[in-house]
């Protein structure tokens, strides 16, 4: 161009701008931050989900405390299975007894009273006949059972805590104050009946006793 003119060459920088060109460079530079955080959130990600196996895994071989079930344990329904488990004759309910609802204290009070135990306590015998005074005896212990157990937290036996067994035992006793009517437990009853005791393998557990209540 004639220098004449007016016109100045622009330096060679200046001439080589190109808007088109700056704002796609904007855009890789953008676009080359956003790879940058999600590289590093899924870095993050990674290792959370390391983080939360290794505690799962953890947890599951971590010892968990015992849950109680409805029942405690049993003892089978025979002899050999009673022993078996580790659970013990009471004589008290003359049943095969769990250690958890075994009361040998009460027992042993129970037993205080003059009465051929050896053979007994073995438990072998299957059916025993005892007067009126032990069938009282034990219907009164095994309130008292119920009650110690209750107080102290521990579980009540299926035969102690029974419903049934309490409301016959309320019905033997009301029996002493008045005479037997038709009506009664036992009507025909004498001086020298005899009541049968069966050998029983109640299981252990409070819940058992809460729902025979709860009705």
């Amino acid at each position: 161009m004639n220098r004449y003119l007016g016109y100045k060459l622009l330096p060679a920088a200046d001439r080589e701008h190109d808007p088109g060109r700056s704002l796609n460079k904007e855009k890789a530079i953008a676009h080359s931050e956003k790879l940058k955080i999600l590289s590093i959130l899924g870095i993050i990600l990674a290792i959370l989900a390391f983080v939360s196996v290794c505690l799962r895994l953890i947890v599951a071989e971590s010892p968990r405390p015992p849950r109680h079930p409805p029942f405690l344990t049993l003892c089978g329904s025979t002899r050999a299975e009673a022993l078996s488990h580790n659970c013990t004759f009471d004589v008290l309910s003359f049943a095969w007894m769990p250690p958890a609802c075994h009361d040998p204290e009460l027992c042993e009070e129970f037993c205080s009273v003059s009465v051929s135990r050896t053979e007994v306590e073995e438990g072998k015998v299957e059916k025993v006949y005892t007067p009126r005074e032990y069938e009282e005896l034990q219907c009164v212990f095994s309130w008292r059972k119920v009650h110690r157990a209750v107080s102290k937290g521990a579980p009540v036996d299926g035969f102690s805590g029974d419903k049934g067994y309490s409301e016959y035992c309320g019905a033997l006793l009301v029996e002493r104050v008045g005479r037997p009517n038709e009506d009664s437990v036992h009507a025909d009853n004498t001086a020298h009946q005899a009541f049968s005791t069966e050998l029983k393998f109640p299981h252990c557990g409070v819940e058992n006793f809460v729902r025979n209540h709860s009705h």
